[in-house]
This record gives C-alpha cells, sequence and structure tokens, in this order.
C-alpha cells in the first residue's frame, strides 16, 4: 500500500527554524517526530516522556530514532504546535493500519466475552467500513489526547 506516498508532510517543516550553514541546534526532523507519535499511539502511548523514555532502549524506538534518544519537550512542543493537524493524521493513519489488520484499537479492560465472526475478506473494503474504522481511530485518539492533556500544558 503506498501510505507513505500519500502522506503530505511539508506543513510540519513550516515551523523549523534551524537552517544548514547558520548558528544553532539542529532540529529534529518532522518525518522523525511524526513517525514516534504515529507509532506510539499504534502502541496506545500518548506520553512524551514514555517515548523519549523508551527511545533509550526500546529496539523499535532504537530503530526509529537511529540510536538517538529524543528529548521528551521537543516530543511535548511537537505535538502541541501541530495538535490540529497530528490528531488528523493519526485518525486517517490508524484507520488504514487497523483496515488492513495491521493493529487493533485495544482497550485497557474487555470482558472477554468470545463472538463467532462471520465476515468476508470484502465485508472491510465497503464506505460504510471505512467510516467505521474512522470513526474508531478517532475515538482512539480522542481518548489518549484526553489522557495526555495535562502534559502538554505549559509547566
Amino acid at each position: 500500500m503506498g501510505v507513505r506516498s500519500a502522506l503530505d508532510l511539508s506543513g510540519y517543516y513550516d515551523h523549523v527554524d534551524a537552517r544548514e550553514g547558520h548558528a544553532g541546534a539542529p532540529a529534529s526532523d518532522p518525518r522523525l517526530l511524526v513517525s514516534l507519535w504515529v507509532y506510539s499511539y499504534s502502541r496506545g502511548i500518548s506520553s512524551s516522556r514514555e517515548i523519549a523514555r523508551l527511545s533509550e532502549y526500546d529496539p523499535a524506538y532504537q530503530w526509529l530514532t537511529g540510536m538517538r534518544p529524543v528529548n521528551y519537550h521537543t516530543l511535548a512542543d511537537f505535538r502541541s504546535t501541530h495538535r490540529e493537524s497530528l490528531h488528523e493524521l493519526f485518525v486517517r493513519v490508524l484507520a488504514v493500519l487497523d483496515s488492513e489488520g495491521l493493529i487493533t484499537m485495544e482497550r485497557v479492560m474487555h470482558d472477554g466475552t468470545r463472538i463467532k465472526a462471520s465476515a468476508g475478506r470484502d465485508t472491510f473494503r465497503g464506505k460504510e467500513s471505512l467510516h467505521a474504522h474512522l470513526a474508531k481511530a478517532e475515538d482512539q485518539v480522542k481518548a489518549m489526547e484526553d489522557a495526555s492533556e495535562e502534559e502538554i500544558a505549559p509547566e
């Protein structure tokens, strides 16, 4: 699936002030920060401090960051600056991943009831199914944003 080629991340570069050949610390690449947030949301992690901690030792995060831990403040500032566009991006990416069966929108608690599924492969290809996946992804992202709301507030 050509998800990567379909994502336009150019708007995330508008806030990058660091430029090659000028004094100052290099900026974190927005593609990296978006990747960290999308991956974290797919794993149920919505805390920038937790992502920063995981980037120090977790192999998946180390692979994404090239073995260079990312500061939690950088992650929180990026999410705060791009709040609306990241929300929309998270919803769309999680809906696609969920519809392809690559992730599940698991909750912390469930009742354990087993229900026999009666669905063919084409069941998940229709417009109604797509809207259902988008709604489920929207709920998941909203719940994660609500859980980390206090982290975004300035200290």
